[in-house]
């Protein structure tokens, strides 16, 4: 018995000696010579996939990716939040990083989220709007567009708009997502009507996003939340932290 065990990983040693590429594995390994993309989700990908056919470089495949996870992975990407990008410039062989995170609004302060007995409120720091930062996304994936991509601005974020508009199945993923986040999206005025219920909805469309993506393509300028022009409009007080906030922001 001992000598059996002694022969089974003698073999198994010799087997793994060098790298595997089985023709029959659980995960098929995918093998390309031009360019490779991987997201979150599978409408995203091809999204950049279909970017770099069309002779995108790298840096235009990830901006189309970024507004295009904005409709097909809204539980993380979005519109609303910020990131990082790691670029490496082949040229030059230098690695550069950009940093959009979301920034503090202006008026922000140390006792921001503390209630009058100097306690945090959770409700507040949490879950208002007032917890919210200014966002950074928009203006980071079009500065990396601007410097570093071949494409137009029109052209990166045209699926993304289409997929806004014509409407994507809802994934088992998504929907287990939305449910747990029900009760409190459907506090919002707009949740209960923009909200899909099951997995397998067909054509779940967001007019909204739509819409942002059109702005985004034609008015963004240099400053975030630049296409909310109006004073009193919900991106002014978060850039500017307005102190009181309407109830039904809450």
């Amino acid at each position: 018995m001992n000598r059996t065990l002694i022969i089974l990983l003698h073999a198994c040693i010799i087997t793994h000696s060098t790298p595997i590429f089985s023709t029959h594995p659980i995960h098929h390994p995918v093998k390309s010579t031009n360019g490779m993309v991987a997201t979150q989700e599978a409408l995203a990908t091809r999204v950049g996939i279909d970017i770099l056919k069309q002779g995108g470089n790298a840096i235009d495949a990830a901006v189309a990716i970024g507004f295009a996870l904005a409709v097909t992975y809204p539980q993380a990407g979005n519109l609303g939040g910020g990131g990082f990008m790691m670029i490496h410039l082949a040229n030059t062989n230098k690695t550069i990083a950009l940093d959009f995170r979301e920034t503090a609004p202006v008026n922000a302060h140390k006792d921001l989220f503390l209630d009058n007995n100097k306690n945090v409120d959770q409700q507040t720091a949490r879950f208002s709007v007032l917890s919210s930062g200014v966002p950074g996304s928009v203006h980071g994936l079009l500065t990396a567009l601007n410097k570093y991509g071949t494409m137009r601005r029109k052209h990166v974020m045209a699926p993304a708009i289409t997929l806004a508009k014509k409407g994507i199945i809802v994934s088992t993923h998504l929907s287990e997502s939305l449910k747990k986040a029900q009760s409190r999206l459907s506090k919002d005025p707009t949740g209960p009507h923009i909200l899909p219920q099951w997995a397998g909805t067909i054509g779940w469309r967001q007019p909204y996003s739509a819409r942002l993506g059109h702005h985004i393509k034609t008015n963004f300028k240099k400053r975030h939340c630049r296409v909310l022009r109006r004073k009193n409009s919900h991106c002014h007080r978060l850039v500017h932290g307005q102190k009181q906030w309407p109830n039904n922001h809450r």
